[in-house]
């Protein structure tokens, strides 16, 4: 069974020790190799697998970088040998487990906020500097996304976590509240 976040580890550990801020550099301009690359196999027509198919898209990317850095080196091997495994499908997995692992060494902390309608710059700014106060991160990596269902205000993802200040939300706990409510003065003979 292929697991991406496998396959994101032996990236990041063939790019050197994650606490040198060297190596987060190098996973870094690795990654954005892998970006730039991934379309472009992607887009090559027919199947793309195999050990042959790996050795033709080598030579095609050791002529158009000649001078690869190490790190590029690297990329394009990773590459290859997802190739040649036949497991180049999952790239783009791979790609977003590499990049939420360059997040946490980084120190940045990603966050999604959804919302009924789209949140004015001001109000993510302030949003991001209130996170990086209370959590300690470096930095905040702020996804938004539009939710109608939610009425009005935000829910924010931080991980497993989920903080709920939308309308919705507390139209149902009211609703809930009114319920327990009538179901305390059927109880206790009526209001």
């Amino acid at each position: 069974m292929f697991t991406p976040e496998r396959w994101a580890a032996a990236f990041i550990n063939a790019a050197g020790d994650e606490a040198d801020a060297a190596a987060s550099v190098a996973i870094g301009e690795g990654l954005d190799l892998l970006r730039a690359l991934s379309p472009l196999v992607s887009a090559i027509p027919g199947s793309v697998s195999g050990t042959f198919a790996a050795t033709q898209l080598e030579r095609m990317i050791h002529k158009a970088l000649p001078a690869a850095t190490a790190e590029q080196e690297i990329a394009v091997h990773f590459i290859l040998l997802l190739i040649k495994k036949n497991l180049f499908r999952y790239i783009d997995a791979v790609i977003k487990e590499i990049e939420a692992k360059l997040d946490h060494l980084r120190g940045i902390l990603p966050v999604t906020l959804e919302s009924a309608a789209a949140p004015d710059e001001g109000f993510q700014e302030s949003l991001k500097k209130q996170l990086m106060e209370k959590t300690g991160a470096r930095g905040i990596k702020l996804d938004t996304r539009l939710v109608p269902d939610l009425l009005g205000g935000y829910r924010l993802r931080i991980g497993g976590d989920i903080i709920d200040a939308s309308l919705r939300s507390q139209l149902q706990r009211m609703s809930l509240d009114l319920a327990r409510g009538v179901d305390l003065a059927t109880a206790h003979g009526g209001l």
